[in-house]
């Protein structure tokens, strides 16, 4: 009897090239997508490093909150807190992976802070796309991931910058819970909480996910919450050992950045300078058309119907950022916020879409010359 691996159906003419692997073909497209718009982002960043006389294209690259990433990668944390800004401000997780790809190739600090970055960019147009792939359908996915790959915020996706690694987890997080993935999630939440304050966010919606299941007594779910403030616990576990202060964190937030909670009051009256005067400050109209983004996009997100861990993520990172006098003017911390990008890119489709997408685009190519090339806007 002839075996069946041996069975030939003719002659061959020509041997045919092997097919690409089915997910490789899928990840072409968010692939596609960042690289395209950090190809927007770099010609903007060329753009300001030209028509600006303060900055080259070294300095454009890196400005603003990168140099104390930096200080952190290379030279740690004080021992004392001081009443003025400090690198205690800034959590630990980013610098560490910015300094062990600094041990493991030997490149400077700046190229192994941005190549952290970019990879963490990458990785977080990829699972915001499995994101919504998962919730929703690829047509979205692809539409969420162009939206949230060109949002006007996303240039600092380029920067020694934090928020590419805490979006790939957080999204991580959220995809794992969806799943039902509870170590998985918990994992991913645990070394977010340790890039950004926000990321506490993920506690909520670890908890949130977790807390059905537990009362059907699936243990295992207890993983998600438990592990979710790790990084966070742990971060100012080390502030307190190393200085002796317990609050070293919140000291400098206060004394060092000045950075406070109002309760909106600071976006408020924001909104209604920029109304009545809209060029008097452009981080004023920023803000303004910042707080008419976060209320189209929830609305969106409400009527959405999205799985809830979505929603409460950005509620709650919303909720921080508007809650501060300050950070709700800067679109970076929109861009965080990453499910009202879904629910807005969710139902359009055709020119309505392209008409967003174009404008976010335009957008992203303007914010990143007046950010990194002058003094106008803040990241």
């Amino acid at each position: 009897m002839t075996s069946p691996a041996v069975v030939s159906d003719g002659p061959r003419t020509a041997t045919a090239s092997p097919a690409r692997p089915a997910w490789l073909r899928l990840l072409a497209r968010p692939l596609g997508l960042y690289a395209a718009s950090r190809v927007v982002t770099l010609a903007a960043m060329g753009v300001a490093a030209v028509v600006s006389p303060a900055y080259n294209f070294s300095q454009v690259i890196s400005r603003w909150d990168s140099g104390w990433y930096l200080a952190v990668a290379e030279h740690g944390y004080p021992h004392e807190v001081p009443a003025a800004q400090s690198t205690i401000a800034f959590f630990p997780l980013y610098p560490l992976a910015t300094r062990a790809l600094q041990a493991v190739t030997g490149l400077p600090f700046k190229a192994s802070a941005l190549l952290v970055a970019g990879v963490s960019g990458l990785a977080a147009a990829i699972l915001v796309w499995l994101l919504v792939r998962r919730v929703a359908d690829g047509d979205a996915a692809d539409r969420a991931t162009a939206l949230f790959c060109f949002f006007p915020g996303s240039f600092v996706l380029t920067m020694p910058y934090s928020e590419a690694l805490m979006i790939a987890l957080a999204a991580g997080c959220l995809l794992a819970l969806v799943s039902r993935r509870w170590l998985a999630a918990g994992l991913a939440a645990g070394l977010a909480t340790a890039t950004r304050p926000n990321a506490v966010a993920l506690v909520a919606c670890c908890a949130w996910a977790a807390a059905g299941p537990l009362r059907r007594r699936e243990w295992r779910a207890a993983a998600a919450p438990l592990l979710a403030p790790v990084g966070l616990l742990a971060f100012f576990g080390f502030l307190w050992a190393r200085t002796g202060q317990a609050q070293a964190w919140w000291r400098v937030q206060r004394d060092g950045w000045d950075q406070n909670v109002d309760f909106g009051w600071t976006t408020v009256r924001q909104f209604a300078q920029a109304a009545g005067d809209p060029l008097a400050d452009l981080n004023h109209l920023i803000a303004a058309l910042s707080l008419v983004f976060v209320v189209v996009a929830g609305i969106a997100l409400v009527r959405s119907r999205l799985p809830a861990v979505l929603s409460i993520y950005a509620g709650v990172v919303m909720a921080i950022a508007l809650a501060s006098d300050i950070t709700v003017s800067r679109p970076r911390f929109l861009l965080t916020a990453f499910p009202l990008v879904i629910a807005l890119a969710r139902p359009l489709r055709g020119w309505p879409f392209a008409a967003v997408l174009g404008t976010s685009a335009a957008l992203l190519g303007a914010l990143t010359i007046l950010a990194t090339g002058t003094l106008a806007a803040t990241p």
